[in-house]
């Protein structure tokens, strides 16, 4: 599980074909990426992906990116859908985001998404309650 120091502004580059996301921020100047097999093939699609830092002005650029398994001309075959990468940032950090078909989901993070850009294809749900809240204080007894 790759952490990295990243005081400064931070841009986080994600480039995956499918699998699942998760975008926390954090209150200290790190990035920690995990990446979480899941299914038969996650082993093999985490040996795939390259997680790795850079230096820029101002800040740091955290990079995920997939290789592809095997190309073809414009035909390319990942199995990244058996991925779930697991993504605690600084607050305020940037997302540069390039995936087909993944799940990303964000914990006390927000998101900019210019609509042409993502086909018309995404949509943004934010709920003021905190995950579970109402799950776990919740009792639900059947009627007698």
């Amino acid at each position: 599980m790759p952490i990295f120091e990243t005081p400064g502004s931070v841009v986080l580059e994600i480039r995956l074909p499918a699998g699942h996301v998760t975008v926390k921020s954090g209150d200290e100047p790190k990035t920690d990426v995990e990446l979480v097999a899941r299914g038969r093939r996650g082993e093999e699609a985490i040996e795939q992906i390259e997680v790795s830092a850079r230096d820029q002005p101002g800040g740091h650029v955290v990079s995920i990116e997939q290789r592809d398994r095997f190309r073809w001309g414009p035909i390319s075959i990942n199995w990244g859908s058996d991925v779930e990468v697991r993504i605690t940032c600084p607050a305020g950090a940037d997302l540069d985001f390039d995936g087909a078909s993944v799940d990303l989901g964000a914990i006390s993070a927000r998101f900019m998404v210019w609509g042409e850009e993502s086909g018309g294809g995404f949509s943004l749900v934010e709920h003021p309650i905190p995950p579970r809240t109402l799950w776990s204080s919740t009792v639900i007894r059947p009627r007698a």
